[in-house]
């Protein structure tokens, strides 16, 4: 037995110890698959974040790139739009091209006018138009009459032509419709009297008058105290235009009134109302605008209900519904020709209580 013991022994330790090799291998192999595993993990792990973060980069740098061709191009777009919108102004605000009806016939001037180059009364002036000069009408339109004038055509507004030619009234027959009658006014008042020449009336006017110092004016009062008038025609107002005080205004009107009255128990007494500027003037400077000119209207009605004066509206006379004077018929926007001191004087007739 101890002979084969000696033998048995190394044997069995031999086989503990391939046991135990099979065993440590297996375990290496255990751990080098679990390391495998582990590496593996941590490699898919890894190339999903850089996939994500390649994406997110990606996204990032698609949505920049997008962002600053949207701005790049956005200038381009309003710049296009812009220049679109002012090509459609300018085309809007292009005068348009009138179709004027063909006629052929002999027409008159009725008041002083021009002859413009086109239908504007902004473009050039050919010539200049008096009282009953007569011209040929070869168009109408949109109140523009095309016209031949010294061998080339012209265009004259419409207004100032008619197919009558007017009857021009004589010194002799103003003189005739105003005997025994008194003016008393400013510089306009004064024009009056310059163009028409009446001799059979007076005229108490000055340039610079208003109604405050006509009040205690030694000329104006010695004429109504010794004469006798048949109607006074009284025309205040534009040198006035600058006071701030309408109350002084009207209450010097009264006085006045009151004071013609006292003199001229017979006579009829008319207030004239403000006769306006061209637009012109009253853009330039806003002292004649028409809201100026309408408030000091309204305070001499006040004074010719108070008073028992009569009011005439000298501005519907002379200016139609516009209430505004005719651009080429006052130079300095303010006083009248002849043409428009007759319509004036005209107005007084048709409308005086005779």
């Amino acid at each position: 037995m101890r002979k084969y013991t000696k033998y048995i022994i190394p044997i069995m330790a031999g086989i503990i110890a391939c046991t135990g090799c099979a065993s440590s291998d297996r375990e290496i192999e255990k751990t080098t698959e679990v390391a495998t595993e582990a590496t593996t993990k941590e490699t898919e792990t890894t190339q999903e974040i850089t996939s994500e973060v390649t994406s997110e980069t990606t996204t990032e740098t698609t949505a920049e790139a997008t962002t600053k061709e949207t701005e790049e191009t956005t200038p381009e777009e309003t710049t296009t739009e812009d220049t679109t919108k002012e090509l459609e102004s300018e085309e809007t605000t292009k005068k348009p091209k009138l179709k004027f009806r063909e006629v052929d016939e002999v027409v008159y001037v009725t008041r002083h006018t021009y002859v413009y180059v086109d239908y504007s009364t902004q473009s050039q002036k050919k010539g200049e138009l008096g009282v009953s000069n007569s011209l040929k009408r070869i168009g109408i339109c949109n109140g523009w009459s095309k016209v031949e004038f010294n061998g080339s055509t012209g265009y004259v507004l419409t207004e100032c032509l008619s197919l009558d030619k007017p009857v021009e009234k004589t010194m002799e027959y103003y003189d005739e419709q105003f005997t025994g009658d008194c003016f008393i006014g400013d510089s306009r008042t004064q024009g009056l009297f310059n163009t028409s020449q009446i001799i059979t009336a007076d005229f108490l006017c000055s340039v610079g008058q208003n109604i405050s110092d006509v009040r205690t004016d030694e000329k104006t009062l010695n004429h109504l105290k010794t004469k006798k008038y048949r109607n006074v025609y009284i025309e205040f107002g534009i040198n006035e235009m600058g006071w701030s005080d309408l109350d002084k205004f009207e209450r010097c009107y009264e006085e006045f009134v009151n004071i013609v009255k006292q003199y001229q128990p017979n006579a009829k007494i008319y207030v004239q109302g403000v006769i306006p500027v061209t637009k012109t003037k009253s853009d330039s400077n806003q002292t004649y605008a028409p809201h100026r000119v309408n408030a000091f209207d309204e305070r001499i009605k006040n004074v010719a209900k108070k008073t028992g004066a009569i009011y005439l509206d000298i501005a519907i006379g002379i200016c139609g519904e516009s209430r505004m004077l005719p651009e080429d018929v006052a130079p300095d926007g303010v006083h009248m020709g002849k043409y428009y001191n007759d319509k004036w004087l005209d107005y007084i007739i048709e409308n005086r209580e005779d």
